[in-house]
């Protein structure tokens, strides 16, 4: 019962409690007062009219008309005139008229009305009077005041109510605030409300906002600890980029996802006669130019530009390289790239060094990360070796021969009609714990073409360029719920960042759960960390939508951008799927080791699981599981448990 209905209840207790106990005494008091008042009103008329008789001479036929002439009869219950021997000389009553009160109400409060009597005397004879007045109109003025009472006492309550509803709704909006503080650090999600005023409330306030700001202490210094550990084996220390190994695992680790981010661009450029400037100008003031290059280009990760879809490395002294999942064109991300670096070189007074060969190249899922590199490397020399070093586009040995035009008409066909039956199919891959049992399937979409399946890489990049990533999660969704109809097993899916904040999604999602008799504990989705650090708020939509119906949800590909740890605390995930890249050769690299280290903690505080990605040898999992993963997922996992 809400405390609402309970003040309602007690208040309404206690003014019935204050109502009868004050009816029953002012009832008392009245019918009391009202005895006396009556007893001396009909005393009075009593002598008031014997008076009258007394000074006029009267023979019994002309009193009936005397005393109809003087008084209203009506008025009394009865008027008796005796003479001296106590024989009636004149006796006049009428019938009791109906009472407006109820009977009750009379016999709780009874008044006694006795008759009053007095003596009239003319000369030496004496007549008795009686004379009995009617109570009826003390009853009726009794119940009156009664129901007046009743009225301003109801009133009272209803207005005592109001006010005191009022005041516990301000009173209980802090409570309020206390409660969704609680329930949203049940949901792993850590913020500080402002401490109320109520004592009992702000000691609440103040434990939970100390337990809010420990957590969030704790993720930053735990992503201070990534940040330093990453300045020592991810970037390279003089422009502040990626070094060669880091852009490379980045890139490796692209192209072996199937999501939205499976295909991009990658645009490299070259300093010319770097180690010529050196010798001329001294490694300090070199240093300071390539620390300058550094910082401008990496404002390509900015939102004004690519965010958090573009990572930036240098491969070698003279080499900078980048690429970007959300570019459909490479030689946009490498115009940027050139143009940042000659302005730089031009701020340094380098203007005949500004020249800066150029070179693009388009990926998708399934690219081999040295083939790809190899083609940029040939088309970077060609840009060299052209006046103006123009920038050259490499191609792919396995690139179609379509143009851009024609393939998005083609995929565009084919997304047209993904909610058709049939169109859309799941591959099934094992998520495994430490003993080998099953946490979930995580299922990857596969789109059929007549007789040729699709596998995620080679569409999910059409999706997302076409806008089409709403209707393509409901199709995966229907998918994943009738692969959850069959097997009754856990199934993930991953869910486009068009979603994020989708309200309609959710909508239709409850739906379609009700419509199936879908148990909703059975589906979990994903969202890539590059979609929910651009869309924080409508991740925590998604995760205020989802979590009423049992759907897990949690972030994949984690581990390219430092900052998600500390968003962690407000988020809400169910679990991360640290990205494939930090799970290759575990045992050796170091730096891997220190990163999923420090994941696997934050997890562990905020009491969500921690799955490691991509891996690929057994050994690797061995390793992973000694570091403290709840599981893994990758080429390499098998079910050991029925």
């Amino acid at each position: 019962m809400s405390i609402y209905k309970r003040l309602w209840i007690g208040l309404a207790a206690l003014m019935l409690t204050v109502f009868f106990v004050t009816f029953i005494l002012f009832g008392m008091a009245a019918s009391s007062s009202s005895e006396d008042q009556l007893a001396i009103e009909t005393d009075k008329n009593a002598n008031t009219l014997a008076l009258l008789l007394s000074q006029t001479i009267l023979d019994p036929v002309d009193l009936e008309l005397t005393l109809s002439t003087t008084v209203n009869l009506s008025e009394f219950e009865y008027v008796r005139i005796s003479d001296a021997g106590g024989n009636t000389v004149f006796e006049r009553s009428n019938p009791i008229p109906p009472y407006n009160s109820p009977k009750w109400f009379r016999t709780l409060f009874s008044v006694e009305n006795p008759a009053s009597s007095s003596l009239v005397q003319q000369g030496w004879q004496t007549w008795s009077l009686e004379l009995k007045s009617f109570d009826g109109a003390t009853y009726d003025q009794l119940w009156r005041v009664a129901i007046n009472n009743v009225v301003a006492m109801l009133s009272a309550f209803i207005v005592a109510g109001i006010i005191g509803n009022l005041a516990l709704k301000r009173l209980l909006r802090s409570l309020t605030d206390v409660v969704n503080q609680a329930r949203a650090i049940g949901e792993r999600r850590f913020y500080s409300i402002d401490v109320p005023a109520t004592l009992e409330f702000a000691e609440v306030a103040e434990s939970m906002n100390e337990l809010s700001s420990r957590v969030k202490g704790m993720l930053e210094r735990e992503a201070s600890k990534l940040i330093k550990q990453r300045e020592h084996t991810d970037i390279e220390p003089v422009t502040g980029l990626l070094n060669r190994e880091t852009f490379v695992s980045r890139l490796t680790a692209k192209l072996d996802t199937e999501g939205e981010e499976s295909a991009g661009s990658i645009a490299l450029i070259r300093i010319q006669n770097l180690a010529e400037m050196n010798r001329n100008f001294g490694r300090r003031v070199i240093d300071e130019l390539l620390k300058s290059i550094g910082e401008a280009v990496s404002g390509l990760q900015s939102e004004e530009y690519y965010g958090q879809y573009c990572s930036i490395g240098r491969l070698n002294g003279s080499d900078v390289c980048a690429f970007a999942t959300n570019e459909t064109n490479g030689k946009n991300l490498a115009d940027l790239l050139q143009r940042l670096t000659q302005t730089i070189l031009r701020e340094h007074g380098l203007t005949e060094a500004s020249d800066v060969p150029a070179a693009c190249i388009d990926y998708e899922a399934g690219d081999a990360t040295g083939e790809l590199l190899s083609a940029l490397d040939g088309a970077l020399a060609m840009s060299e070796q052209q006046s103006g070093n123009p920038i050259v586009i490499g191609m792919r040995n396995n690139q179609s021969s379509s143009t851009i035009k024609d393939q998005a008409r083609y995929w565009s066909d084919q997304l047209e009609s993904i909610l058709d039956p049939g169109r859309l199919e799941l591959a099934l891959f094992p998520v495994a714990n430490e003993l080998g049992g099953l946490i979930h399937n995580e299922g990857m979409a596969r789109l059929r073409s007549g007789e040729t399946l699709h596998s995620a890489g080679e569409f999910m990049p059409w999706v997302f360029r076409l806008g089409k990533g709403k209707e393509f999660d409901q199709a995966v969704i229907a998918a994943a719920l009738d692969v959850i109809a069959q097997t009754s097993a856990r199934t993930h899916i991953n869910l486009s960042s068009e979603s994020l904040g989708y309200q309609p999604l959710a909508d239709w999602l409850t739906g379609e759960l009700e419509k199936r008799g879908a148990d909703g504990s059975l589906l979990g989705v994903e969202v890539p960390e590059s979609a929910v650090l651009a869309n924080p708020e409508g991740f925590t939509s998604l995760v205020k939508n989802l979590r009423p119906l049992g759907i897990e949800v949690g972030i994949e590909h984690v581990g390219f951008q430092v900052s998600v740890i500390n968003q962690l605390a407000d988020l809400g995930a169910s679990y991360l799927k640290i990205d494939g890249m930090f799970s290759v050769d575990v045992e050796a690299n170091l730096g891997n080791r220190a990163a999923l280290r420090t994941f696997i903690n934050v997890s562990q505080s905020l009491g969500i699981e921690c799955i490691a990605e991509g891996v690929a040898t057994e050994k690797d999992i061995t390793e992973l599981f000694e570091l403290g993963v709840d599981g893994v997922c990758g080429r390499a996992v098998r079910l050991t448990e029925a």
